[in-house]
């Protein structure tokens, strides 16, 4: 366990985004706390989206803690990720002044040389844009990886580099893994029916550029299959450099499809296009044509809002509040709900701040006429190996780490993979195996016998037993492990 690093005041431990309580109606959920009982590295994770009664993002693994394993950022710096997502998360603004807008703001202080920020706009009933923006402490080469994580139903799949599609078909057990058929139906669905079947759609769109894929995972113990769109994005940062990926996140039906787009704008800001256009922006974003300040804004021709808000200026038209607020306007009303910290209400002043106009200034972003000066990645070269070793012939590796066995200041590797566990030279050549009775999963070095000096090294498999083993790889002794580890896997105790 780890203190936070946040203030007490602005650590939290859910947001609930709820639309309503009818099943249908949207539902997120965003995760402050990464610790917990069973030690989820999640701070920061949308842990669930729930929209037309499907739950599109999930967490969904009892027992898997990786950060990489959630809806949310994974940081690896110099090419190591050595350092824990912090324990808490901190709430730097958050505003429901009104019916039509929600806007939320996290951080996550210090993960691994990146402060995270997290930007969620929410279009209520709509859709959501998710901006991430992650500024170095550090000057390092950073590789920050965003996952969605989906249940692997076997319609997943990339568009194009900039839209990630899930769809759920009126044949929910037609899968690559099972395909369920009534006892009277006596012809299962061609996969013409299947293709033109009415199905509700989860659509992923990002206007940025990154290095996308495609993961799927089998199911292990109590999980569903797993499908995870990877958003990677590399490149060196000095301290104070941003990175930013902007995410929009919405679902619709075949039969009646959405036109949402997302384009970027600035750093910092991007230009929702649908039913209306929208600018989607955060604090210190440098737009040409709009001057504001406020944490978050939204700006559409209906609708303004804004988080810890002042001011919003369009030339010489614009909407001020004498005190920091939260607020919502209804330009087609002309009705506003403004809110101070303190719950009372914020005077507001507006001059002839119109629809039309924030119409004309959309429609200029939208052509591209405002400088655009987001930072892209310069591309990573692909790594070439220096070596190669075949251990235990085609089984997968399981774990990968190192250790200096013999105090010479030179690293060994140690391997488990198949059902053996290997300490390798740092050339690739192997120095000793040792061979379990089930799958090997892990081994650790470290002094666990006062009387001999130097490290041993436990091993663990699917034999039930810890290995214990010296430096050399001799047998020392073995301890069977029972109750609810056998159990999970095999039933009975001995």
């Amino acid at each position: 366990v780890s203190p936070p690093n946040v203030p007490r005041e602005a650590a939290f431990d859910k947001i609930a985004f709820r639309e309503s309580w009818d099943a249908e109606a949207q539902y997120l959920l965003l995760d402050g706390f990464s610790r917990g009982k069973h030690l989820h590295y999640d701070g920061n994770a949308i842990i669930e989206l729930v929209d037309r009664g499907q739950r599109w993002l999930i967490d969904h693994d009892y027992l898997t803690r990786n950060t990489t394993e959630h809806n949310m950022l994974s940081v690896i710096r110099n090419g190591r990720s050595t350092d824990l997502v912090p324990s808490c998360a901190g709430l730097v603004c958050a505003s429901d002044a009104g019916p039509a807008i929600g806007l939320v703001t996290t951080e996550m202080l210090d993960y691994c040389g990146i402060d995270w920020r997290r930007h969620v706009f929410w279009l209520k009933g709509d859709a959501f844009v998710v901006l991430d923006r992650m500024t170095a402490r550090k000057d390092a080469d950073y590789d920050l990886d965003l996952v969605w994580k989906v249940e692997d139903q076997g319609d997943e799949r990339l568009v194009s580099d900039g839209e990630f599609l899930v769809r759920r078909s009126e044949f929910p057990g037609r899968t690559k893994h099972a395909q369920v058929v009534e006892a009277e139906q006596t012809t299962p669905p061609t996969e013409d029916d299947v293709a033109n079947a009415r199905a509700q759609r989860f659509w992923i769109k990002w206007p940025d550029r990154v290095q996308p894929a495609v993961k799927r995972s089998a199911p292990k113990g109590i999980v569903v299959p797993v499908c995870k769109l990877c958003q990677r994005t590399s490149g060196p940062l000095k301290s104070g450099q941003t990175a930013e990926v902007a995410n929009l996140l919405y679902t619709d039906e075949t039969a009646e499809p959405g036109d949402y787009e997302i384009q970027r704008v600035a750093d910092g800001a991007v230009l929702l296009r649908g039913k209306e256009d929208a600018l989607c922006a955060v604090r210190g974003a440098k737009i040409d044509g709009i001057a504001f300040d406020a944490d978050m804004l939204f700006l559409s021709p209906t609708c303004i809002a804004w988080a810890n808000g002042r001011s919003v200026a369009i030339g010489q038209a614009q909407l001020a509040s004498a005190d920091v607020s939260n607020l919502e306007l209804d330009l087609s009303a002309s009705q506003v709900t403004a809110e101070k910290a303190d719950g009372k209400p914020a005077v507001i002043e507006a001059n002839s701040l119109s629809s039309d106009a924030v119409r004309r200034l959309l429609a200029s972003l939208a052509e591209g006429t405002t400088e655009t000066p987001t930072r892209v990645a310069a591309p990573v070269p692909a790594a070439q190996p220096v070596w190669a070793t075949v251990l235990d012939g085609e089984t997968p590796v399981r774990r990968l780490k190192t250790t200096d066995l013999d105090g010479d200041g030179s690293p060994e590797i140690l391997v488990a993979a198949g059902n053996r566990g290997f300490v390798l030279e740092t050339d690739g050549r192997i120095r000793w195996s040792y061979a379990l009775e089930g799958i090997c999963y892990d081994l650790e070095a470290g002094e666990l016998i006062a009387e001999s000096p130097g490290p041993e090294i436990a091993v663990a498999g699917g034999d039930t037993y810890v290995h214990l083993l010296s430096a050399k790889g001799e047998l020392i002794s073995k301890q069977q492990i029972r109750g609810a580890v056998w159990n999970q896997n095999f039933g009975d105790r001995p």
